[in-house]
């Protein structure tokens, strides 16, 4: 069998092939949420998908959950993951 071409499942895993440099929200599940959330934003901006000000609402939204970082990480993480929900659906 022939190697697996995991960028079709970036977009669903946690686990990023590519590295994106977020400093500043650790190695924490909630740290890793809030980098491919910030991801997933830039993504958008580029895509031309999300204004700039949209995108800048998300990320001060995503900034403001560093609180949570080791702390509420429960409570964080349900707040990204719908946060991301709400980034791939927008228009």
């Amino acid at each position: 069998m022939g190697k697996t071409d995991w960028s079709k499942y970036e977009a669903y895993s946690m686990v990023m092939k590519k590295k994106v440099c977020y400093s500043g929200y650790g190695d924490t599940p909630l740290g890793r949420a809030m980098v491919k959330a910030l991801a997933a934003v830039d993504a958008r901006v580029g895509a031309g998908k999300m204004s700039a000000a949209n995108a800048a609402g998300y990320k001060g939204r995503i900034d403001g959950l560093k609180p949570l970082i080791g702390n509420d990480e429960p409570t964080g993480l349900l707040q990204v993951s719908q946060m991301i929900g709400a980034i791939n659906r927008s228009v």
